[in-house]
């Protein structure tokens, strides 16, 4: 397991202490969605919508505040469906910018779909790791990890939305800040709104870099104390907080803390025995430009993914093995050897 710097410590072992349940929403069962009580929250979720519009009238608060943004179609509520996947799933969810959960990709060559899942769907509930017990999906790190250990099809709820994506966008500023924006670097000028705008995102850009400092210290200390299952969280969280758009002063495409948050997540599978779900995260670390081949293939944290037979595989499609054994066996059955 790596910290922050990728210097390799190893982690103390305790015992597991499993809070799941309490980090992502109230449980509930896969059973079919009740219609009448929908309605009638639909309705409630209206009025309220309503009343807080008021209410922001009242106070002198414009619609078009950035503080009070929301995406475009935020509250309209769309047809909510349920679908049930069988493993692997061709569906990503990731982290919209309200910290909700939404469909990202639907990719048929990646597993199994369904052609009502379209990219923008909002993600209401998820199933858990066994049974028919459900999960409210309001924490991604939970969903992700419901998702990867789920043993058996994969339960969603979902909402559809049209194919709106504007909830991956970075928020909007409203029509008359854009304005005094456009009038600025038309006249040639550094105003003070281009100068607060500025100053805007660098401090949004601060506040996401330090909770995700957080959250992966949170995870490296739960993962010392043998809180494998909660580490996990934490770090999934960390993926989830990945900056749109990244470009790092080398010019990387994935954040550095990204990478090895999911290799972490792959130490921690793999110290929880979850095979299956240690390759996919640790293929997801590779993916994301983790290389660090030798640290794979050595790291006393990994021991249970190394005696997975799709495990030399995986770890040959990103670093070349300097013998290939292939090639070996291949000369040795032209000539005899071994018989």
């Amino acid at each position: 397991m790596l910290k922050g710097s990728l210097r390799v410590k190893s982690c103390q072992q305790g015992n597991l202490v499993v809070h799941a349940a309490t980090r992502g929403g109230r449980a509930g069962r896969v059973p079919a969605a009740r219609t009448g009580s929908r309605k009638q929250a639909s309705r409630s979720q209206s009025f309220r919508r309503l009343r807080a519009a008021e209410t922001n009238q009242e106070a002198g608060t414009g619609a078009g505040d950035w503080e009070t943004w929301a995406p475009d179609g935020e509250g309209q509520d769309g047809a909510i469906y349920t679908v049930s996947l069988p493993k692997p799933i061709g569906v990503s969810i990731a982290r919209g910018n309200d910290g909700r959960c939404y469909v990202s990709r639907v990719d048929p060559t990646r597993g199994t779909i369904d052609p009502r899942v379209q990219p923008g769907d909002k993600l209401l509930r998820v199933s858990q790791s066994f049974g028919e017990e459900t999960w409210e999906a309001l924490n991604y790190g939970q969903v992700a990890y419901a998702i990867r250990t789920r043993n058996g099809d994969v339960f969603f709820e979902l909402q559809s939305r049209g194919g709106d994506m504007s909830i991956f966008e970075k928020k909007k500023v409203d029509d008359s800040t854009a304005e005094m924006f456009k009038a600025e670097r038309n006249g040639g000028n550094y105003g003070i709104g281009t100068k607060e705008l500025q100053q805007r995102n660098y401090i949004a850009a601060q506040e996401t870099a330090r909770e995700r400092r957080e959250l992966f210290d949170d995870g490296l200390e739960k993962f010392k104390g043998g809180d494998h299952e909660n580490a996990i969280l934490d770090w999934e969280n960390v993926l989830g907080l990945e900056p749109a758009n990244y470009m790092g002063d080398d010019f990387s495409k994935v954040s550095q803390i990204y990478q090895v948050a999911a290799y972490n997540i792959a130490c921690a599978y793999a110290k929880m025995g979850q095979v299956d779900p240690g390759l996919e995260a640790l293929e997801q670390a590779l993916r994301s430009g983790f290389s660090d081949y030798d640290k794979c293939r050595n790291d006393p944290n990994l021991s249970n993914l190394r005696t997975s037979q799709n495990f030399r595989p995986l770890m040959d499609k990103f670093d070349e093995p300097i013998i290939n054994m292939d090639a070996i066996n291949a000369v040795k059955g032209l000539f005899g050897f071994g018989k």
